[in-house]
């Protein structure tokens, strides 16, 4: 006589074949380099990927702390006016709350945004915190597709290792993880129109930006890093340049190496 499937074991059989199925979609889209607005990567993320806001109180360390950015937050407020209920990306977005170029904007101006963190240990404390936008455990790709990456995993300066450089680090220091195009994350979200972009993505800044269709969407503000960027911050402020923005307060200090740009109207 066969014994009868228990609902919860059901349950446990029925989310390891989705997992399965979707790892398995996900290999496919990444081997067909398929374009950042293809239907099934942008479902794929939306299904699979992104974690809503949450609806819980905050778990902030510093809970009575105005603004955990190092300057940043209060030069783009003033910019836009203090704009309320805009819309940011933060990559590099660590736990969410140490050095966060957004969290101001989330608490104080009512915003809301995706917080894009590939490294999982920083993920985990990502959702921990609880913050009221969207969190993608992802890197952003510095090609026009998804891809799998390998990273270092040193917290909050972890960055890309290209393939024939993984020899130089110990197994346990890297890890591969899920990349899609910025575009991609914003067609899943249904998103073209950013108030404010915070790039901190340890030197690969530039593959980034080159993926992004600029004449499909618009990104009002952004901090990008420059201490990794070929030529730094001079030949940043020229290609921001050729891309329609103006070139604002530069941030060095320990913890920041940024320029801060706006799009020319």
């Amino acid at each position: 006589m066969t014994k009868k499937v228990s609902r919860d074991y059901k349950k446990i059989l029925d989310s390891s074949t989705l997992k399965s199925g979707y790892k398995d979609e996900m290999k496919k889209l990444n081997k067909e380099k398929v374009d950042a607005d293809n239907p099934r990567l942008l479902q794929m993320i939306r299904e699979h990927f992104i974690v809503p806001p949450s609806n819980l109180p905050y778990n902030l360390a510093e809970i009575n702390k105005r603004d955990t950015s190092m300057g940043q937050a209060a030069f783009v407020d003033n910019r836009l006016g203090y704009k309320k209920e805009g819309f940011f990306v933060e990559s590099g977005a660590h736990d969410g709350e140490y050095l966060s170029n957004t969290l101001f904007f989330e608490r104080y101006r009512n915003w809301t945004g995706v917080l894009i963190e590939p490294l999982s240990k920083s993920f985990q404390k990502l959702r921990l915190k609880r913050r009221k936008a969207y969190i993608i455990n992802a890197c952003l790709s510095v090609h026009p597709y998804p891809s799998k990456e390998y990273m270092t995993t040193t917290p909050v300066i972890g960055g890309i290792v290209k393939n024939n450089a993984k020899q130089k680090f110990k197994q346990e220091q890297i890890v591969e993880v899920q990349c899609f195009p910025l575009y991609s994350i914003l067609l899943a979200l249904n998103r073209t129109n950013v108030d404010f972009l915070s790039l901190d993505v340890e030197g690969v800044e530039l593959g980034v930006l080159n993926t992004v269709p600029w004449r499909n969407v618009n990104i009002t503000m952004m901090s990008i890093e420059f201490d990794k960027w070929p030529g730094g911050s001079e030949s940043l402020c020229m290609y921001m340049k050729r891309r329609g923005y103006t070139c604002g307060m530069t941030m060095f200090a320990a913890g920041a190496a940024d320029v801060l740009f706006q799009k020319r109207n």
